[in-house]
């Protein structure tokens, strides 16, 4: 199965003096590819490696059907001619298609008849293997999984940093027993239980913006239990959304709130 691939990519200039960061967009390409997100991301990393050597991190996301690729070239000289290079490189190899920054995307949502609430867990740096093992070991036990998302995070600029994150949406709640059988050291597990299609049809409407365009990368609890955090992201933003847990809509509940951030903003979360 093919998968389109939306990949962004910016210039970002770091004074390390007055420990500033300016970052801007520079262009966006589409790729239609049958490979495995992980597959691709190496791919493309060998590409964007080839061209600066060093000096760059990028942010991955896919989901069932749609993946996007954010990436940051850092301090280069002749920035243009690199990004250029760049664009030529994902065209010949992946026959990419240049893109304006406000391409009308057609995304297909995700199937949501008969999902309702579901729990959801976030589980932090962890090995695909593992989750490969997990998904195996709950599809074993007749427990499907009803919705997916992976996040790989990494940073090349001397030494090198990598994370990589999954989401997923059972209609069951899962022990952790279970999950630790699975999975030899996951950093962070978080956990909710909600309704992820009402919360997007909330966050659509609250932004003007169409709720299948919206997915759904990140959830964090509060320590109190009552509220939680949601990220959602699309081409060119993340939303935060602070919202009650047993309230998904967000003009019953004053506490709530979303905030917008551009993937170009210094304050582009990092997963």
């Amino acid at each position: 199965m093919y998968n389109t691939t939306y990949i962004n990519l910016y210039w970002v200039n770091i004074n390390e003096e007055l420990l500033e960061d300016y970052r801007e967009y520079v262009s966006s390409y589409e790729i239609n590819t049958p490979l495995e997100l992980s597959k691709l991301n190496d791919k493309i990393k060998m590409l964007v490696a080839w061209v600066v050597n060093d000096g760059y991190r990028a942010n991955v996301s896919g989901y069932d059907d749609i993946n996007y690729l954010d990436i940051y070239i850092i301090n280069r000289d002749n920035i243009m001619n690199v990004m250029e290079l760049i664009g030529l490189r994902l065209e010949e190899q992946f026959k990419a298609k240049k893109i304006p920054f406000d391409y009308n995307m057609t995304v297909q949502d995700e199937v949501n008849e008969g999902f309702g609430e579901l729990e959801y867990y976030y589980l932090e740096y962890i090995d695909e293997e593992d989750f490969k093992k997990l998904v195996k070991e709950l599809e074993e036990q007749g427990i499907k999984v009803e919705y997916k998302s992976q996040h790989i995070s990494y940073f090349e600029k001397g030494a090198s940093d990598w994370g990589e994150s999954f989401l997923i949406g059972l209609g069951v709640n899962l022990t952790y027993d279970l999950i630790k059988s699975s999975i030899r050291k996951p950093r962070k597990v978080n956990k909710a239980k909600f309704d992820k299609e009402n919360l997007k049809r909330n966050v659509g409407y609250n932004l003007d913006i169409a709720p299948a365009s919206l997915k759904m990368i990140k959830i964090e609890p509060s320590q109190d239990d009552t509220m939680m955090n949601v990220v959602f992201e699309d081409r060119n933003n993340y939303y935060s959304v602070s919202c009650d847990r047993f309230e998904c809509d967000l003009q019953k509940s004053p506490n709530c709130h979303i905030i917008t951030t551009s993937k170009s903003s210094i304050d582009t979360p990092v997963f």
